[in-house]
């Protein structure tokens, strides 16, 4: 897998790099390569690919290999999510619904994608979801 340049990746790697606190990272097959994706104590990954997962595992990162369980995420544990949002619709409502739950209240929920992706429809589900505006 190459490595990509896209705004939406650089955009993602540098809301990753403001994060302080239990943090997760969505890293699906939108991530690009693993390799640029920083490792940090703080930072936990769930992926459902492999070559990623064990990309990420290898440098030291903590990623749990899973198609999305969120199940070792419980209500209130994490204090944001990261995503970079997928191509298939039911995929991200299911991420945006599983983060939004795991999220402590006033969590943050970072989606990152394209308007041309349904970046402005995926955010209004979560602010939904999230009961803001």
């Amino acid at each position: 897998m190459k490595p990509r340049t896209e705004p939406a990746l650089h955009l993602l790697i540098s809301q990753i790099g403001l994060c302080k606190e239990r943090c997760l990272i969505i890293a699906d097959e939108q991530i690009g390569s693993a390799a640029s994706l920083p490792v940090e104590p703080h930072l936990r990954y769930l992926s459902n690919r492999y070559d990623i997962a064990s990309a990420l595992q290898h440098r030291g990162a903590n990623c749990a290999f899973s198609d999305f369980d969120f199940s070792p995420f419980p209500e209130g544990s994490l204090d944001c999510v990261i995503y970079r949002i997928s191509k298939e619709k039911a995929l991200v409502n299911h991420i945006i619904n599983s983060a939004c739950q795991s999220l402590v209240a006033g969590g943050k929920l970072i989606l990152i994608g394209h308007k041309q992706e349904g970046l402005v429809s995926s955010t209004k589900s979560a602010a939904e979801r999230l009961g803001g505006g």
